[in-house]
Protein backbone atom coordinates (compact mmCIF):
# COMPACT_ATOMS: atom_id res chain seq x y z
CA UNK A 1 0.00 0.00 0.00
CA UNK A 2 2.91 2.36 0.67
CA UNK A 3 3.86 2.16 -3.02
CA UNK A 4 0.29 3.10 -4.00
CA UNK A 5 0.34 6.17 -1.77
CA UNK A 6 3.74 7.25 -3.15
CA UNK A 7 2.49 7.04 -6.73
CA UNK A 8 -0.73 8.90 -5.92
CA UNK A 9 1.24 11.69 -4.22
CA UNK A 10 3.46 12.08 -7.29
CA UNK A 11 0.54 11.88 -9.72
CA UNK A 12 -1.42 14.75 -8.15
CA UNK A 13 0.85 17.65 -9.28
CA UNK A 14 1.28 16.07 -12.71
CA UNK A 15 -2.46 16.31 -13.36
CA UNK A 16 -2.26 20.09 -13.07
CA UNK A 17 0.90 20.28 -15.20
CA UNK A 18 -0.44 18.13 -18.00
CA UNK A 19 -2.15 20.32 -20.55
CA UNK A 20 -2.79 17.68 -23.18
CA UNK A 21 -4.80 15.15 -21.17
CA UNK A 22 -8.32 14.93 -22.65
CA UNK A 23 -8.27 18.56 -23.66
CA UNK A 24 -5.42 19.14 -26.07
CA UNK A 25 -3.16 22.15 -25.71
CA UNK A 26 -4.59 24.73 -23.37
CA UNK A 27 -5.41 28.32 -24.21
CA UNK A 28 -2.68 30.85 -23.62
CA UNK A 29 -3.35 33.95 -21.55
CA UNK A 30 -0.51 35.82 -23.27
CA UNK A 31 -2.21 35.85 -26.66
CA UNK A 32 -2.31 39.45 -27.94
CA UNK A 33 -5.76 40.95 -28.05
CA UNK A 34 -7.32 43.06 -30.78
CA UNK A 35 -4.50 42.28 -33.17
CA UNK A 36 -5.73 42.16 -36.78
CA UNK A 37 -4.61 39.66 -39.34
CA UNK A 38 -2.16 36.90 -38.68
CA UNK A 39 -0.89 37.82 -35.18
CA UNK A 40 1.27 36.01 -32.68
CA UNK A 41 -1.79 34.42 -31.07
CA UNK A 42 -2.84 32.91 -34.39
CA UNK A 43 0.70 31.73 -35.03
CA UNK A 44 0.89 30.05 -31.62
CA UNK A 45 -2.50 28.45 -32.09
CA UNK A 46 -1.37 27.05 -35.46
CA UNK A 47 1.99 25.87 -34.12
CA UNK A 48 0.59 24.20 -31.04
CA UNK A 49 -2.30 22.54 -32.82
CA UNK A 50 -0.18 21.13 -35.62
CA UNK A 51 2.76 20.43 -33.32
CA UNK A 52 0.73 18.12 -31.14
CA UNK A 53 -0.40 16.20 -34.21
CA UNK A 54 3.16 15.83 -35.43
CA UNK A 55 4.81 14.86 -32.15
CA UNK A 56 3.55 11.26 -31.98
CA UNK A 57 5.01 10.50 -35.41
CA UNK A 58 8.50 10.36 -33.88
CA UNK A 59 9.99 13.26 -35.83
CA UNK A 60 13.00 15.06 -34.37
CA UNK A 61 12.80 18.57 -32.99
CA UNK A 62 14.63 19.88 -36.06
CA UNK A 63 12.15 18.14 -38.37
CA UNK A 64 9.25 19.46 -36.31
CA UNK A 65 10.60 23.01 -36.50
CA UNK A 66 11.05 22.73 -40.27
CA UNK A 67 7.50 21.43 -40.78
CA UNK A 68 6.00 24.12 -38.60
CA UNK A 69 7.89 26.88 -40.41
CA UNK A 70 6.63 25.50 -43.73
CA UNK A 71 3.08 25.63 -42.41
CA UNK A 72 3.54 29.19 -41.23
CA UNK A 73 4.77 30.17 -44.70
CA UNK A 74 1.72 28.54 -46.26
CA UNK A 75 -0.59 30.39 -43.88
CA UNK A 76 1.03 33.75 -44.70
CA UNK A 77 1.39 33.32 -48.47
CA UNK A 78 -1.94 35.02 -49.21
CA UNK A 79 -1.51 37.78 -46.65
CA UNK A 80 1.00 39.95 -48.47
CA UNK A 81 4.72 40.34 -48.02
CA UNK A 82 6.13 39.00 -44.73
CA UNK A 83 8.26 41.73 -43.14
CA UNK A 84 11.49 41.10 -41.28
CA UNK A 85 9.75 42.09 -38.06
CA UNK A 86 6.98 39.61 -38.66
CA UNK A 87 9.56 36.89 -39.37
CA UNK A 88 11.14 37.59 -35.98
CA UNK A 89 7.73 37.48 -34.32
CA UNK A 90 7.06 34.12 -35.94
CA UNK A 91 10.42 32.74 -34.81
CA UNK A 92 9.83 33.96 -31.26
CA UNK A 93 6.36 32.42 -31.24
CA UNK A 94 7.79 29.19 -32.58
CA UNK A 95 10.40 29.03 -29.83
CA UNK A 96 7.73 29.62 -27.18
CA UNK A 97 5.51 26.98 -28.74
CA UNK A 98 8.33 24.43 -28.83
CA UNK A 99 8.98 24.94 -25.13
CA UNK A 100 5.30 24.57 -24.33
CA UNK A 101 5.03 21.43 -26.47
CA UNK A 102 8.03 19.89 -24.75
CA UNK A 103 6.62 20.61 -21.29
CA UNK A 104 3.22 19.25 -22.26
CA UNK A 105 4.70 16.12 -23.80
CA UNK A 106 6.88 15.37 -20.78
CA UNK A 107 3.97 15.93 -18.40
CA UNK A 108 1.79 13.58 -20.46
CA UNK A 109 4.46 10.85 -20.55
CA UNK A 110 5.03 11.07 -16.79
CA UNK A 111 1.31 11.07 -16.04
CA UNK A 112 0.70 7.99 -18.20
CA UNK A 113 3.65 6.14 -16.64
CA UNK A 114 2.44 6.91 -13.14
CA UNK A 115 -1.06 5.68 -13.96
CA UNK A 116 0.47 2.44 -15.22
CA UNK A 117 2.62 2.07 -12.10
CA UNK A 118 -0.37 2.83 -9.90
CA UNK A 119 -2.40 0.14 -11.68
CA UNK A 120 0.32 -2.47 -11.20
CA UNK A 121 0.63 -1.53 -7.53
CA UNK A 122 -3.12 -1.98 -7.10
CA UNK A 123 -2.99 -5.32 -8.92
CA UNK A 124 -0.22 -6.52 -6.60
CA UNK A 125 -2.62 -5.82 -3.71
CA UNK A 126 -5.48 -7.56 -5.61
CA UNK A 127 -7.39 -4.26 -5.69
CA UNK A 128 -8.66 -4.93 -9.19
CA UNK A 129 -11.44 -2.30 -9.49
CA UNK A 130 -9.00 0.49 -8.61
CA UNK A 131 -6.37 -1.01 -10.89
CA UNK A 132 -8.83 -1.08 -13.79
CA UNK A 133 -9.67 2.60 -13.31
CA UNK A 134 -5.98 3.52 -13.34
CA UNK A 135 -5.45 1.44 -16.48
CA UNK A 136 -8.33 3.19 -18.23
CA UNK A 137 -6.67 6.52 -17.41
CA UNK A 138 -3.35 5.27 -18.80
CA UNK A 139 -5.13 4.12 -21.96
CA UNK A 140 -6.27 7.70 -22.54
CA UNK A 141 -2.59 8.42 -23.25
CA UNK A 142 -1.57 5.09 -24.84
CA UNK A 143 -4.73 3.72 -26.52
CA UNK A 144 -2.81 1.16 -28.60
CA UNK A 145 -0.69 -0.29 -25.79
CA UNK A 146 -0.97 -4.12 -25.86
CA UNK A 147 0.19 -4.54 -22.25
CA UNK A 148 -2.28 -2.00 -20.85
CA UNK A 149 -5.16 -3.76 -22.62
CA UNK A 150 -3.91 -7.13 -21.36
CA UNK A 151 -3.73 -5.92 -17.76
CA UNK A 152 -7.21 -4.40 -18.10
CA UNK A 153 -8.48 -7.79 -19.27
CA UNK A 154 -6.90 -9.49 -16.26
CA UNK A 155 -8.58 -6.99 -13.91
CA UNK A 156 -11.98 -7.44 -15.55
CA UNK A 157 -11.69 -11.23 -15.37
CA UNK A 158 -10.68 -11.17 -11.71
CA UNK A 159 -13.55 -8.82 -10.89
CA UNK A 160 -16.01 -11.12 -12.68
CA UNK A 161 -15.00 -14.07 -10.48
CA UNK A 162 -16.01 -12.10 -7.42
CA UNK A 163 -19.45 -11.03 -8.65
CA UNK A 164 -22.63 -12.76 -7.54
CA UNK A 165 -25.02 -11.06 -9.94
CA UNK A 166 -25.04 -13.09 -13.20
CA UNK A 167 -25.61 -10.05 -15.40
CA UNK A 168 -22.71 -8.14 -13.87
CA UNK A 169 -20.48 -11.19 -14.08
CA UNK A 170 -21.35 -11.66 -17.75
CA UNK A 171 -20.66 -7.99 -18.43
CA UNK A 172 -17.20 -8.26 -16.90
CA UNK A 173 -16.42 -11.47 -18.84
CA UNK A 174 -17.35 -9.64 -22.04
CA UNK A 175 -15.18 -6.70 -21.02
CA UNK A 176 -12.24 -9.01 -20.34
CA UNK A 177 -12.64 -10.58 -23.78
CA UNK A 178 -12.75 -7.10 -25.32
CA UNK A 179 -9.46 -6.08 -23.69
CA UNK A 180 -7.69 -9.34 -24.53
CA UNK A 181 -8.73 -9.12 -28.15
CA UNK A 182 -7.52 -5.52 -28.37
CA UNK A 183 -4.17 -6.56 -26.90
CA UNK A 184 -3.88 -9.18 -29.65
CA UNK A 185 -4.97 -6.68 -32.29
CA UNK A 186 -2.07 -4.40 -31.41
CA UNK A 187 0.37 -7.29 -30.82
CA UNK A 188 -0.78 -10.42 -32.68
CA UNK A 189 1.88 -12.68 -31.15
CA UNK A 190 1.17 -11.75 -27.54
CA UNK A 191 1.40 -15.10 -25.77
CA UNK A 192 0.06 -14.03 -22.37
CA UNK A 193 -3.02 -12.39 -23.87
CA UNK A 194 -3.68 -15.34 -26.18
CA UNK A 195 -3.43 -17.82 -23.32
CA UNK A 196 -5.66 -15.69 -21.07
CA UNK A 197 -8.26 -15.50 -23.83
CA UNK A 198 -8.12 -19.29 -24.24
CA UNK A 199 -8.72 -19.74 -20.50
CA UNK A 200 -11.61 -17.28 -20.63
CA UNK A 201 -13.25 -19.02 -23.57
CA UNK A 202 -12.89 -22.56 -22.19
CA UNK A 203 -13.50 -22.18 -18.45
CA UNK A 204 -15.64 -19.08 -18.11
CA UNK A 205 -17.63 -18.66 -21.31
CA UNK A 206 -18.04 -22.32 -22.32
CA UNK A 207 -16.76 -21.58 -25.83
CA UNK A 208 -14.28 -24.41 -26.23
CA UNK A 209 -14.27 -24.20 -30.02
CA UNK A 210 -13.15 -20.57 -29.81
CA UNK A 211 -10.54 -21.58 -27.24
CA UNK A 212 -9.24 -24.24 -29.63
CA UNK A 213 -8.87 -21.68 -32.42
CA UNK A 214 -7.12 -19.20 -30.13
CA UNK A 215 -4.72 -21.77 -28.69
CA UNK A 216 -3.90 -23.14 -32.14
CA UNK A 217 -2.80 -19.65 -33.15
CA UNK A 218 -0.72 -19.35 -29.97
CA UNK A 219 0.96 -22.71 -30.49
CA UNK A 220 1.73 -21.68 -34.05
CA UNK A 221 4.43 -19.36 -32.71
CA UNK A 222 5.03 -20.97 -29.27
CA UNK A 223 4.82 -24.68 -29.97
CA UNK A 224 6.83 -25.52 -26.83
CA UNK A 225 4.57 -23.64 -24.40
CA UNK A 226 3.60 -26.24 -21.75
CA UNK A 227 0.76 -24.20 -20.24
CA UNK A 228 -0.84 -23.71 -23.65
CA UNK A 229 -0.39 -27.42 -24.45
CA UNK A 230 -2.00 -28.51 -21.17
CA UNK A 231 -4.93 -26.20 -21.81
CA UNK A 232 -5.25 -27.34 -25.41
CA UNK A 233 -5.36 -30.96 -24.22
CA UNK A 234 -8.30 -30.14 -21.92
CA UNK A 235 -10.04 -28.29 -24.75
CA UNK A 236 -9.55 -31.24 -27.11
CA UNK A 237 -11.07 -33.63 -24.57
CA UNK A 238 -14.10 -31.36 -24.08
CA UNK A 239 -14.56 -31.28 -27.86
CA UNK A 240 -14.43 -35.08 -28.08
CA UNK A 241 -10.94 -35.28 -29.58
CA UNK A 242 -9.00 -37.49 -27.11
CA UNK A 243 -6.40 -38.60 -29.68
CA UNK A 244 -5.43 -34.98 -30.30
CA UNK A 245 -5.29 -34.40 -26.54
CA UNK A 246 -2.82 -37.28 -26.25
CA UNK A 247 -0.75 -35.58 -28.92
CA UNK A 248 -0.58 -32.45 -26.75
CA UNK A 249 0.75 -34.46 -23.80
CA UNK A 250 3.27 -36.20 -26.06
CA UNK A 251 4.44 -32.78 -27.23
CA UNK A 252 4.93 -31.63 -23.63
CA UNK A 253 7.03 -34.72 -22.90
CA UNK A 254 9.11 -33.99 -25.99
CA UNK A 255 9.91 -30.33 -25.26
CA UNK A 256 9.84 -29.88 -21.48
CA UNK A 257 12.83 -30.48 -19.24
CA UNK A 258 10.90 -29.62 -16.08
CA UNK A 259 10.37 -32.81 -14.12
CA UNK A 260 7.18 -31.60 -12.44
CA UNK A 261 5.69 -30.63 -15.79
CA UNK A 262 6.65 -33.99 -17.27
CA UNK A 263 5.11 -35.91 -14.36
CA UNK A 264 1.84 -33.99 -14.70
CA UNK A 265 1.77 -34.65 -18.45
CA UNK A 266 2.39 -38.38 -17.89
CA UNK A 267 -0.32 -38.58 -15.22
CA UNK A 268 -2.87 -36.79 -17.42
CA UNK A 269 -1.91 -38.93 -20.39
CA UNK A 270 -2.32 -42.16 -18.42
CA UNK A 271 -5.65 -41.01 -16.99
CA UNK A 272 -6.90 -40.22 -20.48
CA UNK A 273 -5.79 -43.60 -21.79
CA UNK A 274 -7.50 -45.42 -18.93
CA UNK A 275 -10.68 -43.50 -19.70
CA UNK A 276 -10.50 -44.53 -23.32
CA UNK A 277 -9.90 -48.15 -22.45
CA UNK A 278 -12.20 -48.34 -19.56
Amino acid sequence: MRRVYEIMRTLKPLRSLNSVNKGGIGRFSWEPKNQPGFGIGSILSLILTVGVLLLPTGCTKRELRSRLMDLVKIETIDRGEVTARRVQEIKKALAQAEEELERSLQAAVKTADYYRSLALAYMAQEMFPLALEALKSALEFYPTSPSLHYFAGVCSAQMARGRIDPAERARLWTEAEYYYRLALTFKPQYGEAAYALGVLYHFELGRSADAETQLAALLGYQDDNPAALFLMAQVKVSLGKPEEALGCYDRILAVSQDETVRQNALANRDRLLRGQNG
